[in-house]
């Protein structure tokens, strides 16, 4: 994946992730049956995000990250 397509999941991913959070700080709504899980959304997300910046950095330096174990 280029660095176009890695910029654009990485914002997807924050959008999501604020999306999520703008849901999760609304006030529950008793007649209101199911609400997303927010939280999971979040997570989710974030760990998306976190991917998309270590494959940048591997993108811009031109090196792989590697493991504490050297794979």
């Amino acid at each position: 994946m280029g660095l176009m397509p890695t910029l654009a999941v990485a914002a997807a991913a924050a959008a999501a992730f604020a999306a999520a959070w703008w849901g999760h700080r609304r006030p529950y709504e008793p007649g209101r049956p199911w609400r997303p899980p927010y939280l999971a959304i979040m997570w989710l997300s974030l760990l998306v995000v976190i991917m998309m910046l270590a494959h940048l950095v591997t993108l811009v330096t031109g090196t792989p990250l590697k493991s504490r174990w050297g794979y």
